[in-house]
């Protein structure tokens, strides 16, 4: 996805000015539109922690890059842990996100059982 640094830059007051007008409800930004049918993915998670240790895994991440809007624009509901915060440095970098059905394929029992947990994402690279 091309990148619109300067539109990146002034996005917040972007988004303000849209929002002045009464027919735009709300506003987020993602590098695409969720649907049933994600084609990119971070690849396999290569290591997950389980059960208090990190476990190798196979499962398949697909991968929406959302702003700390996205969650409320788009009306999901969490059923365990936090939206990204915007002033938490970490949940632009390292924090993430994960439906129900990635969790249960990770290993953990429940949602709640996926907060706080880590993640290491390998892609393969071509050298």
């Amino acid at each position: 996805m091309p990148s619109y640094s300067e539109l990146n830059e002034k996005f917040d007051s972007f988004r303000q000015e849209l929002l002045q007008n009464t027919a735009i409800v709300d506003l987020t930004r993602s590098n695409q539109i969720p649907s049933e049918r994600l084609l990119n993915s971070a690849g396999p998670a290569s290591a997950v922690e389980v059960n208090d240790s990190i476990q190798e895994s196979d499962v398949i991440l697909k991968d929406v890059n959302i702003d700390h809007h996205f969650i409320d624009t788009y009306g999901i509901k969490l059923v365990a842990g936090r939206n990204f915060l915007k002033n938490r440095r970490t949940d632009d970098t390292t924090a993430f996100i994960i439906n129900e059905i990635a969790a249960k394929q990770i290993g953990w029992k429940t949602a709640e059982d996926a907060i706080d947990k880590k993640s290491v994402i390998m892609v393969e690279m071509e050298e």
